[in-house]
């Protein structure tokens, strides 16, 4: 199962990176795109189905994300997904639901203020910076190292899989993203003809 959250958080990053970084348009096409969508519905419903209690901690943290920055769930397979996924609600064997720690509960705390400043201290209309690149690094080191501590409970290893997928898709667009812009040829200045220039003298 650990193996399903790190491919539902790949799948979810790497839609989202072809979706709005220009420098991966050649990549871009609706047969990938789709297969990415339905992708991880499949494996995000698998999932929580699994373990109803990472759907319910995972579904507060992405609604707590949504309020903080309307504009990133603005988009219709974002948006869609927060309606979508509620459904699973209605899937759940409360009575059968896994118990979790004080740590879990910490750790969660923590997770939510995360994502509800998230928007302000991050510059969203950056598809790709260096400092992304150094964040996301630090994501999947940390997220490896709270994955394989036993104080936590599987519905938390489960998001910090998903979390690690997510980073570790995004450590390589930010690198490959980087190096393209950094690589790209600037565009020659048009000179202006003789007329405009002795128009404007």
């Amino acid at each position: 199962m650990y193996f399903i959250a790190f491919l539902a958080g790949l799948a979810c990053k790497l839609y989202d990176d072809l979706s709005d970084n220009v420098l991966l348009a050649s990549f871009r096409n609706p047969a990938l795109m789709e297969f990415l969508k339905g992708i991880h519905y499949i494996l995000f419903t698998t999932l929580s189905l699994h373990n109803p209690v990472f759907f319910m901690l995972f579904y507060l943290i992405c609604s707590v994300n949504s309020l903080a920055d309307p504009n990133a769930w603005s988009g219709s397979y974002e948006s869609g997904f927060l309606y979508a996924a509620s459904l699973i609600y209605l899937l759940v064997q409360y009575e059968q639901l896994p118990q979790i720690n004080v740590m879990d509960v910490c750790i969660i705390t923590v997770m939510l203020f995360i994502f509800a400043v998230e928007s302000s201290v991050v510059q969203q209309h950056t598809e790709f910076s260096i400092w992304k690149l150094i964040a996301r690094s630090f994501g999947v080191c940390g997220l490896l190292c709270m994955i394989v501590l036993p104080i936590f409970t599987a519905p938390l290893k489960y998001i910090f899989a998903y979390g690690i997928g997510y980073c570790l898709c995004s450590v390589f667009v930010q690198y490959y993203s980087l190096i393209t812009y950094r690589n790209r040829k600037p565009e020659p200045r048009k000179r202006k003809s003789k007329v405009k220039r002795l128009r404007s003298s």
